[in-house]
């Protein structure tokens, strides 16, 4: 199993920051991973139990269920549908206020391959390491401009 961990400072309340990561139509503008995110089963907002299809840039989908939600603070998400490579995908984003506009933001996922291409996850994991810090920065970059 692979661990992708990426944190950053943003200038901008903990409750902003998290508003706009979890905000789908707020999404588009700032998230260069994500192509698009629908609710499934008539949902409508983050909960527990919730499923989200989410299409990335490239075409590929994963389906995942909101397992912790703490709106402001944090939100966590495990796959249970998603490309043919991933035996497992889980992850979760952390809002830590620092001072009084400012956070800490932790993107962190925990991935594994296919029992048969494990010999992949290296590579899985340089290449989502690089897609979680660009996604990071653009969500701070979105922030701090807004």
């Amino acid at each position: 199993m692979s661990i992708i961990d990426a944190r950053c400072r943003i200038a901008a309340p903990a409750a902003s920051a998290y508003a706009a990561s979890q905000s789908h139509r707020l999404r588009r503008a700032w998230d260069p991973f994500t192509r698009r995110t629908d609710y499934l089963d008539g949902a409508r907002h983050e909960a527990a139990g919730v499923r989200l299809r989410i299409t990335a840039w490239h075409g590929m989908q994963m389906e995942v269920t909101y397992v912790a939600v703490r709106p402001g603070e944090r939100a966590a998400i495990c796959m249970t549908r998603g490309p043919f490579f991933l035996q497992s995908f889980a992850g979760s984003w952390v809002f830590t206020p620092v001072g009084e506009q400012g956070c800490k933001v932790r993107f962190r996922y925990h991935l594994s391959a296919k029992p048969w291409l494990r010999w992949l996850e290296p590579i899985m994991q340089r290449y989502f390491h690089f897609e979680t810090s660009r996604r990071l920065q653009a969500l701070r970059h979105h922030c701090e401009s807004a």
